[in-house]
């Protein structure tokens, strides 16, 4: 998702280094607020200052005008080298006319809509359109509260561009802060604007970006190397044991299978590790597992028992695998089961590792799978038809509802996935990777 922060909230006493800060920081645009005092009660700036602005950055700005008729004032933000005009529909007497000016002047087009303004106004203008700007507050002041109503008009609005085909992406302006902005995305937004969440006299601009991208995709730690990475997972797996033995006297940890975690695990029964962890009070699960026998080389738990749980000479009462020999439905069932009888109704698993597929995929939620899954199941076993085999998963609903849940992701190969996964537009249903949202929990990305 890109962020654009708005210069209204900004110190406009050092306006250009706010600018440049931001921009330092990631933003992806500057958005700039345009109101006459008419359309909006409020009165800002003009062409000028948002020319001004583009020449004290390199990354491009969008000019909202707030006013009313904007038409006579297209071409001086064309000439301040503004990237994108948003003009309001209800501003607009002549809606079709208005964008082809804006086209024709060489910039992209985006329309507003205020928060009671119904969606089918745009209807027939939307493919014509580069970006809908959904606004969360009445326009014309910062620093307003979030309209939760906003949501369920972001989601209807991005059924309307995919039903078209269209690639114009969804712009969210108003109470976006590090509270409202992972839902925004998972709603269907690309770009959100933020004033009061970067420019604030609480946090520098760089802290406030980062508090925003760590509150959308989970907080991410970069290792020079496998075997950095390898530590880095082990120091704050042991961490993280070592607070649930001393709250609950136990931890309940989920492994995931793949090459990357085995590695993992080989590192955590090293000498170096294993008698850090009091592993008679450590339950391990499995987030995912293979419809084959529990000693198939395939099998994610033959390699965490071979990689770790023999090593650590884990009780066998701490060690949960999956039945697979009831058949996939009536494992999971079981599983399900097993769950709910160790950790209760509303199971909070102390720690889920996840791995991310070259596909997008975590656990054994693949591209395409995520609309068949009953929203009030724990565990499923589904058939993924890329690969001819039965899978038994943990859904999204148990993986989101963990204290903590940590992606571990080795191998530059990975790296444009990543990307997509962690900036890209949301698609779940694409990229599952990004269905993993922490409910009130913490999502940790651990990159080598």
């Amino acid at each position: 998702m890109k962020l654009a922060p708005s210069i209204l909230t900004a110190d406009f006493a050092n306006l250009g280094q706010q600018i440049q800060a931001a921009e330092r920081a990631g933003a992806e645009w500057m958005h700039l607020d345009v109101m006459d005092g008419h359309f909006v009660p409020n009165l800002s700036f003009g062409a000028t200052v948002c020319g001004a602005v583009q020449k004290s950055c390199t990354i491009p700005c969008e000019a909202h005008l707030m006013v009313s008729n904007p038409d006579p004032y297209l071409k001086d933000y064309a000439a301040a080298g503004m990237k994108r005009v948003i003009v309001h529909v209800e501003a607009c007497a002549h809606l079709y006319s208005t964008l082809q000016q804006i086209k024709a002047l060489g910039m992209q087009a985006g329309v507003a809509l205020n928060p009671l303004t119904p969606l089918g106004l745009l209807e027939d203008a939307l493919p014509l359109l580069d970006m809908v700007l959904i606004m969360s507050v009445e326009p014309g002041f910062g620093g307003q509260a979030f309209i939760p109503a906003a949501l369920g008009r972001i989601a209807r609005m991005r059924q309307m561009l995919d039903a078209i085909g269209s690639q114009a992406e969804i712009e969210v302006d108003g109470g976006v802060n590090v509270s409202t902005i992972r839902r925004v995305r998972e709603a269907g937004a690309s770009i959100v604007v933020v004033g009061s969440a970067v420019y604030s006299p609480k946090y520098t601009v760089a802290d406030g970006i980062g508090r925003l991208r760590g509150a959308m995709r989970g907080e991410v730690q970069t290792h020079d190397n496998a075997i950095a990475l390898m530590q880095g997972c082990a120091q704050r797996m042991t961490e993280i044991a070592q607070q649930a033995i001393a709250a609950r006297g136990v931890c309940h940890i989920a492994l995931s299978g793949g090459s990357t975690p085995k590695m993992l695990y080989a590192t955590l029964a090293s000498a170096q590790w294993q008698g850090q962890l009091d592993w008679s009070r450590i339950h391990v699960w499995l987030s995912d597992e293979r419809n084959v026998p529990s000693d198939h080389a395939d099998s994610n738990f033959n390699s965490a028992n071979v990689a770790l749980i023999q090593p650590c000479h884990l009780p066998a009462p701490n060690v949960h695998r999956v039945q697979t020999e009831l058949g996939a439905a009536a494992a999971a069932a079981h599983y399900e089961a097993e769950v709910v009888a160790h950790l209760g109704a509303t199971p909070k698993f102390d720690l889920i590792l996840l791995g991310m597929g070259d596909d997008g995929h975590t656990a054994s939620l693949f591209p395409g799978t995520l609309p068949a899954i009953a929203a009030d199941r724990l565990v499923i076993a589904h058939r993924v038809e890329k690969l001819n085999a039965e899978r038994i998963t943990f859904t999204p609903k148990l993986i989101n509802a963990a204290h903590e849940m940590m992606f571990i992701v080795n191998g530059a190969s990975k790296a444009a996935m990543l990307d997509r996964v962690l900036n890209g537009p949301y698609r779940p249903n694409d990229l599952p990777s990004q269905i993993v949202m922490p409910v009130e929990g913490r999502l940790v990305w651990m990159i080598g």
